[in-house]
């Protein structure tokens, strides 16, 4: 979710040079890149449709936090949690859309990984 945000929203409202530039492409490419990488080879059987909901906890966690920096400091990372530009309405619909975002990826994740791994019974149960 970083890389798709980050290639979507983001990367064309600021030019990173020099080692700025380095980590900025370590963290918003190479690492989402590896993490798909680990969860394609990497036996996850484990998965239950139920886990798609912990997925949402450091999403969450983080927007909670940038408006509480941000009300704090004034400096908002995103233009799209930026009250200062946006109304209450927009504000939730943005936060609500990027965890709806994080939970649709997740649950195509574990479908992914309930295909893959040959599980015979995709149940709703918390077992």
């Amino acid at each position: 979710m970083v890389g798709i945000v980050y290639s979507i929203a983001l990367r064309e409202m600021w030019n990173p040079q020099g080692w700025q530039k380095v980590a900025d492409a370590i963290l918003h490419d190479v690492m989402p890149a590896g993490f798909v990488l680990f969860f394609l080879f990497c036996s996850h059987r484990t998965l239950r449709w139920r886990d798609a909901v912990y997925a949402l906890i450091l999403p969450s966690a983080y927007v909670v936090f940038a408006f509480a920096r941000g009300a704090i400091d004034g400096w908002y990372p995103y233009h799209f949690l930026d009250p200062t530009k946006l109304s209450t309405s927009s504000l939730a619909l943005n936060a609500a859309a990027l965890l709806l975002a994080f939970l649709i990826v997740a649950l195509l994740l574990i479908g992914a990984t309930q295909l893959t791994w040959g599980r015979s019974k995709i149940s709703l149960s918390t077992g």
